[in-house]
Order: structure tokens, then sequence, then C-alpha cells
């Protein structure tokens, strides 16, 4: 095989996870255990105590992961979240159940 077929090889594989990570991304951004954490850290006394009015909730591209098995699951997440008085991350624990999301946990990081 020529060095040029490699490079192009290695270049499309490249190319591929990008898209799967991408669909995995998009997919999480609008998934409902998404909401349900955006929802719960906002209204969190410890998360308002620490940052004052959330202003902005955002995760890493790399700090979610979930786990699925028939209709329940769970689902982790590492959170930055930004304040009026200040930022701190956060760590979050969603679990699926019966086909409803519940927070688990909700943890300074």
């Amino acid at each position: 095989m020529t060095m040029k077929k490699v490079l192009l090889y290695g270049l499309l594989a490249v190319l591929v996870a990008i898209a799967f990570w991408l669909g995995g991304y998009a997919y999480f951004v609008g998934s409902d255990d998404w909401r349900l954490a955006q929802e719960t850290i906002v209204n969190a006394k410890t998360v308002t105590s620490e940052v004052g009015n959330v202003e902005d909730i955002s995760v890493s591209p790399l700090g979610f992961s979930y786990r699925f098995s028939g209709r329940g699951g769970e689902v982790r997440f590492q959170l930055l979240v930004r304040g009026d008085s200040g930022e701190s991350k956060y760590k979050a624990v969603l679990e699926k159940s019966k086909g409803k999301w519940k927070l688990i946990r909700i943890e300074e990081d």
C-alpha cells in the first residue's frame, strides 16, 4: 500500500470518528436528561449559594458518559456553571428508570 493510500484511509477514519462524536454531542444537547440537569442546577440551593444566579451551564466536549440497558440507563456530566458571583465545576449523575430521568446527585468537582 502506498503512503498516499495510508494517509487517505487515516484521514477517512478520523473524519468518521469526528462525525460519530458530533452526532453523539448533538443527541446529548437535545436530550431530556440534559434539560433535567440544567433545570435542577439552576434551582439547586447548593449551586446558587456558590455562584449566585446561574447565567450559563457548559459541559466539556468529553465531559459526559452514557450507559443504557433497555429502558433504563445512567448519565454522568462534568459541568462548568457560571453565575453572577462566580463560577464552579460540578458533577451530576442522573438515572433513567421506566422511561423517566431522575437526578441522583450533584456535587462540586
